[in-house]
């Protein structure tokens, strides 16, 4: 049940007189229990060089805070649980505390928990508490550096130390803050990226994300600093080095990004064949091939493991390499891990049988987003080995199939 999608090269517009009244019957109903997604405003008020939202369309539309709060009620009354508030900058709404109050009144409570992503240094302690009472579980800042040189170049000048404070308010308020860090923006240097990710892992609870810096087309970015930058040819068009940051400083950057935030940023695999796997997703499909193939995949998660037993998975390598590529195909955009759990030592044919049949989907975006890759290595669809409890497999075969695998995966 989504409240507006974005649209390009349009004027702006009233999203109260573009889309049906709160009660109007929808194309898609929400269903109890579900997720639910909210656009308050359409374009985004800043102008930052990177980003090709504002660069697109002219001007900001907003839908009024009483139209919001109604819409809010639709959503509680038919049961959602979570409503995701989609806007570029939610809190750019001229009337951004009287939304607040909307979704606080709607939702006493806090029956529906909400997500939203906002800039965090001009926000006051009334908004901070507003946001709480509204249910805001989860909080995106877009931080991206703290050299103001460095902020300035991209046009998303900060006042430092307001972000610090209300960044650590909404830390000691129970908000889950995610903090953006971007690595290869224009003037930035190895110390800046080090300084940023130290900063954002020392606000508590914070799940940092750094991301490395992408030349979009049609951006500022790509066309002023043509001469500074470089990157790939092919989408997503990561900055692979810059004039202040050569390839090997990006890899240290992510380097840092890992030791400051204690986990890897969604690319490597720590093992790949074991009893336990320290870097198996939390959701598992559990298959067992004897009894025969499923129809699909299942689960909810973005993220997912697919863990598949049996007692000769070598004979049907081929019906279970259609049908995991089957799973990929009718959700390609996520993240799928392929995890055997073989009774005995199988041939290692089987590992490249699967390897080999997610090859034939095309590259996920992940995969051209991450350092560090050799040419034709998949971070984003995995083949891995979960070895039985009880059942002793020889440890030649545990080392060949480790380094089978480490060959087709990063």
């Amino acid at each position: 049940f989504c409240a507006g999608v974005s649209s390009t090269n349009v004027p702006p517009s009233v999203l109260n007189q573009v889309w049906p009244p709160p009660g109007a019957e929808a194309a898609s109903e929400p269903g109890g229990g579900c997720a639910a997604y909210l656009e308050t405003s359409r374009g985004c008020p800043l102008r930052c060089a990177y980003c090709c939202y504002n660069q697109r369309r002219a001007g900001v539309g907003f839908m009024p805070a009483g139209e919001v709060g109604q819409r809010m009620a639709v959503l509680r009354a038919a049961g959602v649980r979570e409503v995701r508030f989609i806007d570029p900058t939610f809190n750019g709404h001229p009337a951004f505390e009287d939304v607040l109050e909307a979704v606080a009144r709607v939702n006493r409570g806090r029956a529906m928990t909400c997500f939203a992503e906002l800039r965090a240094e001009t926000l006051t302690p009334r908004q901070i508490d507003l946001l709480v009472r509204g249910g805001f579980t989860e909080i995106e800042v877009g931080v991206q550096s703290l050299d103001p040189a460095v902020l300035r170049a991209v046009r998303r000048p900060t006042r430092l130390d307001a972000l610090d404070r209300a960044v650590r308010a909404m830390a000691a308020a129970g908000v889950h803050l995610t903090l953006d860090v971007m690595g290869g923006l224009p003037l930035q240097r190895l110390d800046d990226v080090r300084r940023t990710l130290d900063w954002a892992a020392s606000v508590p609870g914070a799940y940092v994300q750094f991301m490395h810096t992408l030349a979009l087309p049609g951006t500022d970015l790509r066309r002023r600093w043509a001469g500074d930058l470089w990157w790939q040819a092919r989408p997503p068009y990561r900055v692979t080095r810059t004039r202040w940051m050569s390839a090997a400083d990006l890899r240290r950057a992510d380097d840092h990004a890992e030791a400051a935030t204690g986990r890897a940023m969604d690319v490597s695999t720590a093992r790949f064949v074991g009893r336990r796997l320290p870097g198996l997703f939390p959701e598992r499909i559990r298959v067992d091939a004897d009894a025969g193939l499923p129809a699909g995949a299942g689960g909810r998660a973005d993220r997912r493991a697919v863990i598949v037993s049996g007692g000769d998975l070598f004979a049907c390598r081929h019906e279970l390499a259609a049908w995991v590529l089957r799973a990929v195909r009718a959700e390609p955009h996520i993240l799928w891990q392929v995890v055997l759990s073989p009774g005995h030592e199988e041939p290692l044919d089987l590992l490249d049988c699967l390897a080999a049949a997610l090859r034939r989907m095309p590259p996920h975006v992940l995969d051209r987003s991450t350092t560090g890759c050799r040419r034709g290595q998949r971070v984003s669809r995995r083949v891995l080995v979960q070895l039985r409890d009880g059942v002793v497999y020889d440890p030649d075969w545990r080392r060949a199939v480790e380094d089978r695998l480490r060959a087709h995966y990063r």
